[in-house]
């Protein structure tokens, strides 16, 4: 029984070592020299990546429940306004979760868990 605990346990390190590694390689994309960057490789959950709140801003989203603004790295802002898709949402949730509070209010993008959230 021993045995398999410390088998799960190698295996549970292992796996979190390797997204860690994961989230630094994608924030490794970033350059300090505060240019944006244009990379066709990135995906639209790497816009989300952050390591403090002033790498985020707030964007324009279109959401199918109404919300109408987004958090996303600041690195990243000409890849997303140069990327429609990423700047929408309607999918087939979008019949079960109604409506979203107004972000009407929102004006701050945080960094929370390496992810740009908004501020509500």
């Amino acid at each position: 029984m021993l045995f398999i605990f410390i088998i799960v346990a190698v295996l549970l390190a292992v796996f979190f070592v390797v997204q860690y590694s994961t989230i630094r390689i994608n924030l490794g994309k970033e350059d300090d020299t505060g240019e944006q960057i244009l990379d066709s490789s990135v995906t639209e959950a790497d816009i989300n990546i952050c390591i403090k709140d002033s790498d985020c801003i707030i964007v324009p989203y279109r959401h199918c429940c109404g919300s109408t603004k987004r958090a996303i790295n600041k690195k990243y802002k000409k890849l997303y306004e140069s990327t429609p898709e990423w700047q929408v949402f309607y999918g087939p949730i979008c019949n079960v979760i109604g409506l979203c509070a107004s972000d009407a209010h929102i004006n701050t993008a945080l960094c929370r868990s390496h992810m740009c959230v908004l501020k509500y």
